[in-house]
């Protein structure tokens, strides 16, 4: 028993330097393969005559990387680059520009159909280029103006645009399929050529060269991440490149930087764990040691009777504890990398290094030295006592001892804890590294306290114990009474499970914030980023893969990029069923959520959709202030304002206008004035009128249909008045329906305004579930985002703690009353499937069979895993898992010590049963010994765990940057808190049962004969 003590003793300090050396490789490669390219690579990029203009770049980038990393460096720690140039071609034909690119290896990165240009002059273009629009066919020549003349080889698959490979030049060169927000979609996609066409060029020809290199993840050691993360600070700020016309451009310096952060979360809660049960296993040893020096107590007398001298005393006395404690170096050494090893496979990354560093050897040594010191004490002892004494049984009263160790302890611990809890650093991160300290601190503290009570409560139910409860209860209190390993035990004991129950109360606490962070930013199970085949929608597809609509909701995004609304993250949903799948705040019913949801689609108009190639407007105008008003239409797609005609002063007119890319949704008729009468900057005339429009029709196959049902049209609530900046007393106007259609009265609008009548199919302002921090108290109205970035006016329904997918800056809104309000225009927006738990096997392949692309998957267990990979949760892990280490070390060496005592009492025990006690008796009194000590120990302890949980949890780091939202729960759920201690309750009592039934099957008469003393 004492080995297995002295293995995990070693081995549990062994077992923090190895997982920590582990977790910096995992923490590294965790965050630099997670950051975006430029957070793990830099781009450089020139642009000029493109003669000798790449050469000229890798001379200058390779340079600099030397001069700001050192050349082993640069060669060591970086991939092979990817190296291309690009022209501007222009075909004189089409009248189209596109990109002419060279890039290393690109045959390799593409799906071809034809062959690789080979030759100067061949490339490869688009597939999304081929068709009537172009006539490019394999074998085609494109001739343009100072170009060579092309010759189409193939055509090439648009790649997959999130490749590291494309990833920063993909809007550039496949403009059709990654269009850029704020610029118009180019005609073209990029074609690409051999380097002899580039090579070929005529000497001024303009165009740019770019190096795109990442780091070799693999390749960064340790050692490495301080001079590259100054390194490639130096290159980004590098003015030598600047002056030569190059533009550097990484965030590895960040990466790396957050990396360092990591490291800092992991390093001193690491040290503080293994320092704590450093000093925690040097006490049990020492304990351990002096507990078996005193159970030969008797033998070292009779060496000393018989005249041995003072190294063979010792060597007869103490050889055993000190050849115990040597094989344990080796053995607990590998016993703590295995553990390490396991924790590393279950929390770290997969495959990463575990070692055996020099700080692991230095801790196992640590853990032995402290078992030498107590035989080295332990020795003086035995040699210092006489041979008196050491036949003596202990029989003073534990509560008697000296006060000078318990005085030095409890001092110690309350001096340390009024360090920790007065800080000046109270919330900083390394402040709440410190609050780790405080449940050892507290621990000990109350240990001592306790140690010094437990005989006293013994000895204060002596009298009861005489007259009730039989002879059981009378001897184990008075043998508690009169111990003093029983105290010591106690101590060892409290301390140990105060830090183990504050590792799990932490533990259990970090889990669930884990989860609930998570569930708030991916905002369901999984959510698949996707992109639609071009005329199709996402809300059909999702539709014909999920009939219940339980399964999976269609989800537009768009995050603000400018002004007020910037951050902003608007949320278009399917209410219904978005309200089955998102993760939602805990304190918020079903039912809530579905009312709530349920509150962002009212009644609206149905939209008007115009078909067909023509659309036409019968008017009947009752009076017009100015002659030659122009009727204009604006619609979703197309060629859009649609100019319809002049509007007389009265009398009836149909106007006709053509459709071009149509189907369409009629957005609004607004009226404006000729040019000749528009005076820019301000007009002193003012347009007023009244007009019924009686018809609306689209014109298909050659014949004219209604483009809306007559009860539609002459409704009053089909449309409504958006008439921009209108103040309500500058006039009065109003839209009247009637079976002859809708009457609408403009009064006294200024000419620098068209007057508008809208249709009304999307409510105004747009219902919204808003996240808390967004809206001020009392004002339910704000300006959000759009889906094509346009501001939009809404009203919030809801203020939520936090909102899905978007914690502290989401807004939710109806996604067909989004979609509206855009115009159909989802260009800069991002498309989603949100999945329900359980769904992605289910829906994935009926999505891939219907055309949609899955650009990118998130989910909430990838997330949850990747929040505790970071440093707080890493070093929350290992401190549960030394805390676990302790309480086992500490309930072993209790239950070894405590039989040690018992066992140098089998004489006592012989005799009594000599005397006629039953030997159920002596049994059931050594268990109740056993339980009353192992029992107070760890309730006290873990009652001083929970309660220091409770009081720190909150300022102890979890996250390496805290979330605003969710707001966190620091207080342990208290089923698995219970379940815990029941557990080690149970545990505990059997092993006392074990050790009282083994100590008292020893006990027999016959020992009196042995000649004891």
């Amino acid at each position: 028993m004492t080995l297995v003590v002295a293995v995990v003793a070693v081995a549990a300090a062994v077992a923090g330097p190895v997982y920590y050396q582990a977790a910096l490789h995992s923490i590294l490669a965790g965050d630099m393969s997670g950051a975006p390219f430029l957070g793990r690579g830099f781009e450089a990029t020139t642009t000029g005559t493109m003669y000798g203009m790449l050469q000229s770049l890798q001379t200058a980038v390779t340079g600099e990387l030397v001069r700001d990393l050192g050349i082993s460096h640069e060669q060591r720690l970086f991939e092979p680059p990817v190296e291309s140039i690009e022209g501007s071609y222009t075909d004189p034909t089409l009248e189209q520009t596109f990109l002419l690119v060279w890039r290393t290896d690109f045959c390799a990165h593409l799906v071809i159909t034809g062959h690789c240009p080979t030759r100067p002059g061949q490339v490869i273009v688009s597939k999304s280029d081929t068709g009537p629009g172009t006539g490019w066919h394999i074998g085609s020549h494109i001739r343009g103006s100072g170009w060579p003349t092309l010759t189409i080889t193939g055509f090439y698959q648009p790649p997959n645009a999130t490749a590291d490979y494309w990833v920063l030049r993909t809007s550039s060169y496949f403009p059709i399929e990654q269009p850029s927000a704020g610029r118009s979609a180019a005609g073209l996609d990029a074609a690409f050529t051999d380097l002899a066409t580039i090579s070929a060029m005529s000497a001024g020809q303009q165009g740019t060269s770019v190096i795109d290199e990442q780091l070799a993840i693999s390749r960064i050691q340790a050692g490495d991440v301080q001079p590259l993360a100054a390194g490639m600070s130096a290159f980004a700020n590098s003015v030598a490149l600047t002056t030569q016309n190059i533009v550097p451009q990484t965030t590895a310096q960040t990466t790396l930087a957050a990396v360092q952060s990591g490291w800092r979360a992991v390093a001193v809660p690491v040290t503080l764990t293994t320092l704590t049960l450093l000093l925690l296993s040097w006490l049990l040893l020492f304990l351990i040691v002096t507990e078996a020096v005193e159970a030969r107590g008797a033998e070292i007398a009779l060496a000393k009777l018989r005249g041995h001298g003072r190294t063979g005393i010792l060597l007869f006395g103490l050889s055993e504890p000190a050849v115990i404690l040597l094989a344990a170096l080796p053995v607990g050494l590998l016993v703590g990398w295995v553990a390490a090893d396991e924790l590393a496979k279950t929390l770290l990354l997969p495959n990463t290094p575990v070692g055996l560093p020099w700080t692991a050897w230095a801790a196992a040594a640590g853990a032995v030295a402290g078992g030498f010191a107590a035989v080295i004490l332990a020795a003086q002892r035995a040699l210092r006592r006489g041979v008196v004494q050491q036949f003596r049984r202990p029989s003073r009263l534990a509560g008697s001892r000296g006060w000078v160790v318990d005085s030095i302890l409890l001092t110690g611990s309350a001096a340390g804890l009024a360090v920790v809890l007065s800080s000046r650093q109270i919330g900083s991160a390394s402040h709440g590294v410190l609050e780790l300290l405080v449940p050892g601190l507290l621990g000990l503290a109350v240990a001592v306290v306790a140690a010094r009570l437990l005989p006293l409560i013994c000895r204060a139910l002596y009298g009861v114990t005489s007259r009730h409860g039989g002879l059981s209860g009378y001897l184990a209190l008075r043998h508690i009474a009169r111990r003093e390993g029983g105290v010591r035990t106690t101590i060892v004991l409290a301390t140990a499970f105060s830090l183990a129950a504050f590792a799990f109360a932490a533990w259990l606490v970090g889990q669930r914030n884990y989860q609930l962070v998570a569930s708030a930013r991916v905002g369901a199970p999984e959510v698949l980023t996707v992109d639609v085949p071009p005329g199709r929608t996402l809300s059909s597809i999702v539709a014909k893969a999920d009939p219940s609509g339980r399964l999976a909701t269609a989800v537009d995004t768009y995050i603000g990029v400018s002004g007020g609304t910037a951050g902003e993250y608007t949320i278009a949903v399917d209410p219904a069923r978005f309200a089955r799948i998102a993760s939602w705040p805990r304190q918020l019913p079903q039912r809530e959520v579905d009312a709530l949801t349920s509150g962002l689609s009212p009644a609206a108009a149905a939209p008007i959709v115009l078909t067909g190639d023509a659309v036409r407007v019968t008017v009947d105008v009752s009076s017009m202030s100015v002659a030659g008003e122009q009727l204009y239409a604006n619609v979703t797609t197309g060629a859009s304002p649609l100019t319809l005609g002049a509007l007389p002063r009265r009398g009836t007119v149909t106007l006709t206008g053509s459709l071009t890319g149509c189907p369409c949704v009629l957005q609004s008729l607004a009226l404006t004035l000729p040019g000749g009468q528009l005076v820019y900057g301000g007009s002193a005339a003012r347009v007023s009128g009244k007009l019924t429009i009686g018809a609306l029709d689209v014109r298909q196959h050659g014949r004219w249909l209604p483009a809306a049902s007559p009860g539609s049209l002459g409704s009053a609530a089909t449309w409504r008045d958006e008439t921009a900046d209108q103040p309500a007393q500058s006039g009065a106007f109003g839209i009247k329906g009637s079976p002859n259609g809708v009457t609408w009265t403009v009064a006294d609008i200024p000419s620098a305004h068209d007057p508008t009548l809208g249709v009304a199919d999307v409510p105004s302002p747009l219902p919204a579930i808003v996240a808390r921090p967004l809206i001020s108290s009392g004002r339910p109205l704000f300006t959000g985002n759009g889906l094509d970035g346009s501001s939009v006016l809404m009203r919030a329904l809801a203020a939520l703690p936090w909102v899905p997918a978007a914690p502290a800056n989401g807004v939710i809104v109806d996604r067909r009353y989004a979609e509206l309000e855009a115009g159909g225009n989802l260009t800069v927006a991002s498309q989603q499937v949100w999945l329900a738990d359980g769904a992605l096997l289910l829906i994935r392949p009926k999505l891939l069979a219907s055309g949609v692309r899955i650009l990118s998957d998130s989910s909430l267990g990838s997330v949850s895993a990747q929040l505790q990979r970071e440093g707080p949760a890493l070093a929350s892990a290992l401190f549960l898992s030394d805390a676990a280490a302790a309480a086992l070390l500490a309930a072993g060496a209790a239950i070894l010590g405590l039989y040690a005592s018992a066992r140098r009492r089998r004489y006592e025990y012989a005799a009594m049963e000599a005397s006629g006690v039953r030997r159920r008796t002596l049994r059931s009194a050594l268990l109740i010994e056993l339980a009353v000590v192992l029992g107070f120990g760890v309730l006290v302890g873990a009652a001083t765990g929970l309660i220091a949980a409770r009081f720190v949890l909150r300022s102890v780091p979890e996250f390496t940057s805290t979330p605003t939202e969710p707001t966190l729960s620091y207080v342990a759920a208290a089923g698995p808190v219970t379940s815990l201690l029941g557990v080690a309750a149970a545990l505990l009592a059997i092993a006392a049962m074990l050790s009282s039934l083994a100590l008292i099957r020893g006990v027999r008469a016959d020992l009196l004969r042995e000649g004891q003393a």
